[in-house]
């Protein structure tokens, strides 16, 4: 009885919560998170039951900023943010919800990979990106990381820009997905070996 009952909630803990927005736009998120080369399921694995709140406003935070990553919590994404203000003019053609809407969304869920990796790799991370910049006023390194992931880790159709404005050096794609494959294993030996891991192979 328990374990059907275990088996029967599984799935919850397997994908995060999308709440808010349009159901438009909640399937976008979908497809997206589905679509990254890092399974959700290790993700929630290692961060909890993260969600995805699409939402009106972000208090606190600048009206130029489209979304924000919290650890442990899970990404908030405005639904319906001025894309004027992102130095963005929308095309009609890119039809709804907006490339840069789902671009927003790869970066965001790409800090949640981040949060995933044991803290000893953050580290490694933190100081290669560092040292590359030559200096620590450079943004946070985890900047650089979820742009990384945004663009090696997510199929082109989902990303808006196929090159970063990040000031980080950007680190070549499949290089990239190596790096990354390395920490992740690292992070959690003994998920990979029961559940036989994943494999970063390119996105399309």
């Amino acid at each position: 009885m328990h374990r059907l009952a275990a088996l029967c909630l599984l799935p919850f803990f397997l994908f995060p919560t999308i709440t808010g927005g349009s159901d438009a736009q909640r399937e976008a998120v979908r497809e997206i998170v589905t679509s990254c080369a890092v399974p959700a399921e290790w993700i929630l694995h290692r961060n909890g039951p993260v969600s995805v709140e699409l939402v009106d406003d972000i208090p606190d935070l600048p009206y130029t900023v489209a979304g924000c990553s919290v650890p442990g919590e899970g990404i908030k994404v405005k639904a319906g943010y001025d894309n004027f203000r992102l130095g963005a003019r929308v095309r009609w053609d890119w039809g709804y919800p907006s490339r840069i809407f789902k671009d927003v969304i790869c970066h965001e869920w790409g800090h949640q990979i981040y949060d995933a990796l044991a803290p000893q790799w953050q580290q490694a991370w933190n100081v290669r990106v560092w040292w590359q910049a030559g200096s620590e006023n450079w943004p946070h390194p985890c900047e650089g990381f979820a742009e990384n992931a945004r663009l090696a880790l997510f199929p082109s159709e989902r990303r808006w820009r196929d090159f970063s404005t990040n000031p980080i050096p950007m680190m070549p794609a499949e290089e990239f997905r190596a790096w990354l494959e390395m920490a992740c294993k690292a992070s959690d030996p003994a998920w990979f070996e029961e559940r036989h891991g994943f494999k970063l192979v390119p996105t399309t």
